[in-house]
């Protein structure tokens, strides 16, 4: 199957066709990506399909494979609040850590006000105090610093309270992994 085949069969999976992808792919396909790196799991963690991830895991799909600016399937599913997607992704292996470029996978989710997100990310381990990386306004902030920061929706007090939530959460899953 070459560009062009890869190219509708990643088309097929955004738009859920669960199907017709799982009986088309193979494991080339599974590891071919588009111009960004990014492959079948990728696309599909930004829509949901979570039957058709299901399907792309249990076929060999790499749960934790980065595109070129080092995001994974997890990352996607953050970023995009799909909160079903993220469950099955840390149950099946995936970092709660993970990390691009700039973002951890808990920042994208911060800096958008997804609480429930963070939430889900806190309870597996992710790190509530991880440095972002890059430039600007993001350099070396965390993702309780970040909370919010791009969803002009929340007032500033619903961030200020998203704030203290997430801090909760995180004292929540620290205090569970040491017995306390």
């Amino acid at each position: 199957m070459g560009d062009k085949s890869f190219y509708s069969l990643m088309n097929q999976a955004m738009l859920g066709k669960t199907a017709f992808v799982l009986e088309s792919v193979n494991k080339d396909l599974l590891r071919m990506t588009d111009k960004s790196g990014n492959g079948l799991l990728h696309k599909t963690c930004i829509f949901g399909h979570l039957d058709l991830i299901q399907g792309l895991v249990e076929k060999g799909a790499d749960i934790n494979a980065k595109d070129k600016y080092g995001w994974d399937a997890l990352y996607f599913a953050s970023y995009h609040n799909q909160i079903p997607v993220a469950k099955y992704l840390l149950d099946h292996g995936a970092d709660p850590c993970t990390r691009g470029e700039r973002f951890t996978a808990l920042g994208a989710a911060a800096c958008e006000g997804s609480q429930e997100m963070c939430e889900l990310l806190l309870s597996y381990g992710a790190d509530l105090m991880a440095k972002m990386r890059g430039y600007g306004a993001v350099a070396n902030r965390t993702a309780f610093d970040m909370y919010g920061s791009f969803a002009s929706r929340l007032s500033e007090e619903k961030k200020k309270q998203g704030r203290q939530s997430l801090l909760e959460a995180f004292e929540k899953s620290k205090n569970a992994s040491t017995g306390k």
